[in-house]
């Protein structure tokens, strides 16, 4: 091939964040060249991600106001980086787009990976890349073809499946939303504890063990097994609203569960600086919680442990 490079379109997301990295020092130990591509903007996007205010929040929110600021003050050797400390430590192009049915790729390309992107890719621009690349894939948060959709968690969880997985499949040709051939699958046993959101984070290890292996394979001349989604078994699901999610007895994301995941992921080894990160996460988490409800309904005793 002309290039090792191999594009990644990812959401502004911890969850993708997290994945990537996971998956961009194998890719650079094997001589790939990332490229990121991140949506800075709702222009022209056909579908909404989901309405929930948890989601944008605890996923978003946090990383770009608290934790961002955080790792490049007070913790710049965080095992997890940002997009800017990844693209400096392993030289990687870096693209913040407004719309990615306008970008101009490079003219080779090993592959091409959507990982929780936020647009959705017309039909030019998904011949385009498969014209200069040798796969165009999409991790997809739910189990093919039976949840094509939003928030797969949420629907799996309310039809009484015993467990939950992701999917990793081509980008159909035609731009058919999550219908192209699948390529590998891994699951997790439901619990009932769990919020939406842990099922997302305890899936992220074997999401990116799926991009992992399926890259080996396509460097060292393996076969990639590719199963034709079934139409009769597969269903698209539109994102639950929070109406919907409450009345599940479900929720997204607890405060706890969140101030957790950051503290353990960012914090560092610093006793002060990670007491101080915590800090600045209650008091960010305490003004997300009370502005959802009236101050008479407000839980001013909410613990966080």
């Amino acid at each position: 091939m002309n290039s090792n490079k191999i594009a990644l379109f990812v959401g502004l997301d911890a969850i993708g964040l997290e994945i990537i990295n996971q998956i961009v020092p194998r890719l650079v130990e094997n001589e790939l060249e990332p490229v990121f591509y991140n949506i800075c903007s709702e222009k022209n996007r056909e579908f909404k991600v989901s309405p929930l205010p948890d989601l944008g929040f605890y996923d978003e929110t946090l990383l770009e106001e608290v934790i961002y600021p955080f790792i490049e003050k007070y913790n710049p050797d965080a095992d997890l980086k940002s997009y800017e400390q990844l693209s400096d430590k392993f030289n990687i192009e870096h693209y913040k787009v407004t719309d990615i049915n306008s970008v101009t790729f490079n003219d080779k390309l090993v592959g091409a990976i959507s990982i929780r992107f936020r647009q959705i890719f017309d039909t030019d621009t998904i011949s385009d890349i498969y014209r200069k690349s040798g796969f165009f894939w999409n991790l997809h948060g739910g189990l093919l073809p039976k949840y094509r959709g939003i928030l797969a968690a949420y629907w799996a969880k309310v039809n009484g499946e015993n467990e939950y997985g992701w999917s990793l499949h081509n980008i159909a040709k035609n731009g058919k939303i999550d219908a192209g051939k699948i390529i590998s699958s891994k699951t997790i046993p439901f619990v009932t504890t769990q919020s939406l959101r842990k099922l997302y984070v305890d899936m992220i290890p074997h999401g990116a063990e799926m991009i992992l292996e399926s890259i080996s394979d396509i460097l060292s001349g393996t076969l990639i097994p590719q199963i034709v989604q079934k139409e009769e078994n597969a269903r698209y699901y539109p994102s639950p609203t929070e109406e919907q999610i409450n009345k599940e007895g479900l929720v997204y994301c607890s405060p706890k569960e969140a101030l957790e995941y950051y503290v353990s992921r960012y914090g560092g080894y610093n006793i002060h600086n990670r007491e101080y990160l915590r800090n600045m996460l209650i008091q960010r988490i305490l003004e997300h919680e009370q502005s959802k409800v009236s101050p008479f309904e407000f839980d001013t005793s909410l613990k966080f442990g």
